[in-house]
């Protein structure tokens, strides 16, 4: 049976991802599933396109200040209140659609950039959020390795859910499930609620951190990775380490 591994994918930090995924070539251990969703989906399916993870770390060094301008400010801080699913339903019931601050064309122009056309392989998952359903969805082996990308970086608010529906799994549930959980903590300022507003979507960020916690209290594992910078260059660099670590020590 598969070692499934999962990421979450809330800030920048996760273009590290990709020396966990080093990490684990290095150990031979091939019969894995990642999961993914957020911006982890980036890096994982980089390195499912490129089969290498150096070639996907030289991409992402090259490309992480891009993705910084497309994703602010939620690339440097995460989860945050202004993009809660319970203002975004509400959103979506008063208008047509939720376009967001950000032409979501120029998102897709680049994904479609980064990505060549291709279908998702056998091994790599990316786990979205349909919010018409009100349930998870995975793009697996065969869907369409863009379309996967391009929902998983419709990040509320900025862009429009992708489709009209699809948004990050990142900021609804924080990770899929899975054996071993993959958490990048990005160190910032911690600012204090102002409102009744504020108020409120701290409450659901809070009802998201429940939802986290527990998926990561069923791990077998948990992989938590701390970083004061969401350069891959640095990210990467502590991951590989954590995972050659965690890995080594499970597999003796």
């Amino acid at each position: 049976m598969a070692l499934v591994i999962s990421f979450g994918g809330e800030n920048g930090a996760y273009l590290g991802s990709v020396g966990v995924l080093k990490a684990l070539k290095e150990l031979a251990k091939d019969n894995i599933t990642v999961r993914c969703c957020g911006i982890s989906a980036v890096p994982c399916g980089l390195f499912f396109r490129t089969r290498s993870p150096n070639r996907t770390y030289s991409l992402l060094v090259r490309e992480w200040k891009n993705l910084e301008k497309l994703l602010n400010p939620f690339f440097s801080r995460g989860i945050d209140r202004f993009s809660m699913l319970d203002a975004l339903r509400i959103l979506m019931r008063v208008g047509d659609s939720l376009n967001g601050v950000r032409n979501h064309e120029r998102l897709y122009r680049y994904v479609d950039i980064l990505f060549p056309a291709q279908k998702i392989p056998v091994g790599l998952e990316i786990w979205v959020f349909d919010l018409l359903e009100g349930r998870e969805v995975v793009f697996g082996e065969g869907d369409d390795l863009r379309d996967a990308v391009k929902a998983s970086l419709s990040f509320p608010i900025l862009y429009r859910p992708y489709r009209d529906r699809y948004v990050p799994l990142s900021w609804v549930t924080g990770v899929p499930e899975g054996d071993v959980i993959v958490v990048f903590e990005l160190k910032g300022e911690v600012h204090p609620p102002r409102n009744a507003l504020d108020y409120l979507f701290l409450s659901t960020i809070a009802r998201t951190k429940r939802i986290e916690k527990a998926r990561m209290g069923k791990a077998k594992q948990i992989l938590k990775v701390e970083c004061s910078s969401s350069s891959p260059a640095f990210t990467a660099r502590r991951a590989y380490e954590r995972a050659l670590k965690l890995f080594g020590r499970v597999e003796k």
